[in-house]
């Protein structure tokens, strides 16, 4: 069955929705020791949109900064990859972004 536009916004708000709050989330993805492993979950489009959701960020990224050697280093790459996140992450790449969605990013 193939969605209206409409309908993929909704799933893909909704599954965002459960992801986005689980304050631990992004911290054990960038914690994924196996580089291969977390890039490619980091590639992941649903991962992409979950971190520009405020709520997916917490205590947890300045206890990393604060700390030395690869949480460190983790923290200031979680900042790296959240600053290549653009519209095609907020909305998918599989289809054109209207103005709402450009306004909603």
């Amino acid at each position: 069955r193939i969605l209206s536009y409409e309908d993929q916004r909704a799933k893909r708000k909704q599954l965002v929705s459960h992801l986005a709050p689980s304050p631990f989330l992004l911290q054990t993805i960038f914690l994924i020791e196996d580089d291969e492993a977390r890039q490619a979950v980091l590639k992941m489009p649903i991962v992409r949109h979950v971190q520009l959701c405020p709520e997916t960020v917490g205590r947890w990224i300045l206890e990393m900064l604060r700390k030395r050697g690869l949480p460190a280093t983790r923290a200031v790459d979680y900042f790296a990859e959240l600053s290549r996140v653009g519209l095609g992450d907020y909305c998918g790449n599989f289809r054109t972004p209207l103005s709402e969605d450009k306004a909603a990013f």
